[in-house]
């Protein structure tokens, strides 16, 4: 079986890629890339360069690909690509491929945080105020957190601390881009899950996110926190979700989750899930490659750690070797 692997050049490309690697022994994987120097080329059987997500071409490029390449399953990683091949599954279908993702009324819900929380607005769960910057009037005390109604990790967030910055804030950034929240201060989770067509929960693993930089996790743990758990499984279910999501929440002192945003996809840092016993990435796969595969509900090991450290590809003019920097 082949199957294809977008944006390999991401940062927990190569666990995903390795995971895949372990659960799926004997796949012929195929990694695409918009930069020619992606780390996940040497991970994979074969690599292309393939168009930006934006750019008129990417489409067609992708089609004629997993035409080309016989793919039978690809999962795609980068939240601007989801956006637009979600829109064209029938297309993908046609070649043979499958794209690892939920339906397109419920995925693009999710990757428009504007959409996500009004849709989300009746459920029951707790979200952060939320406005439009166009509409947005800051009170005294307050603290906010601006960031791109479409975005993902930390791109083109601020955390304004003075009134002069929010200021700033306010004449700078696109009005119709941007959404204002109350920022909520507590313990930050993510919560990895697995749910197949029928309606079925495979995994449900929160991990608590112990440290992170630039938005990805780079310390976490996995726990055992039923009310994340429960409410997740709410939430993937409330909007119609199947396959593969992440979702991230804020406990505050209260002890009230606070959803912040749901991902349509896996995240990046799956791979702690993987060490605690599941193999979410390789289960996906089975789930889109087959009909037939509803899989089992697999429970996860708590308290395992998660500790990221830097690796290195050297690539010499007479071959590459691999080596590590801490």
């Amino acid at each position: 079986m082949t199957i294809l692997i977008t944006g390999v050049g991401a940062a927990g490309a190569v666990s995903i890629i390795q995971a895949l690697r372990q659960g799926l022994p004997g796949v012929r994987m195929i990694g695409v890339d918009a930069a020619s120097l992606a780390v996940g080329q040497y991970f994979v059987d074969r690599f292309y360069v393939v168009p930006l997500a934006t750019e008129p071409k990417y489409e067609s490029v992708m089609l004629a690909l997993c035409r080309s390449e016989k793919v039978k399953v690809a999962l795609i990683s980068v939240d601007e690509e989801i956006a637009v091949l979600v829109k064209n599954k029938p297309a993908f279908e046609a070649t043979g491929t499958r794209l690892a993702l939920a339906d397109e009324e419920s995925v693009l819900v999710c990757l428009d945080k504007s959409k996500l929380y009004s849709r989300l607005s009746s459920a029951q769960i707790a979200l952060p105020p939320t406005w439009s910057l166009r509409r947005f009037k800051p009170e005294e005390g307050k603290q906010y957190i601006f960031k791109p109604k479409c975005g993902r990790g930390s791109r083109g967030i601020y955390f304004p601390n003075r009134l002069s910055e929010l200021e700033y804030l306010r004449q700078f950034l696109p009005p119709d881009d941007y959404l204002v929240q109350e920022r909520i201060v507590g313990e930050e989770y993510t919560v990895d899950l697995l749910k197949n067509r029928q309606g079925k929960f495979l995994a449900t693993v929160p991990r608590q996110r112990i440290e992170t930089d630039s938005g990805l996790s780079i310390k976490g743990k996995t726990v055992r926190q039923e009310k994340l758990i429960e409410q997740s499984r709410y939430v993937m279910n409330y909007l119609g979700l199947w396959g593969a999501a992440n979702i991230q929440w804020i406990i505050d002192e209260a002890g009230i989750p606070w959803l912040i945003e749901v991902n349509p996809r896996l995240a990046g840092t799956v791979i702690l899930s993987v060490a605690a016993g599941i193999n979410l990435p390789a289960e996906l796969v089975k789930l889109f490659a087959s009909g037939e595969y509803k899989g089992e509900e697999r429970n996860f090991q708590e308290e395992v750690v998660m500790l990221r450290y830097w690796q290195a590809v050297f690539n010499h003019p007479g071959g590459k070797d691999e080596g590590t920097e801490s």
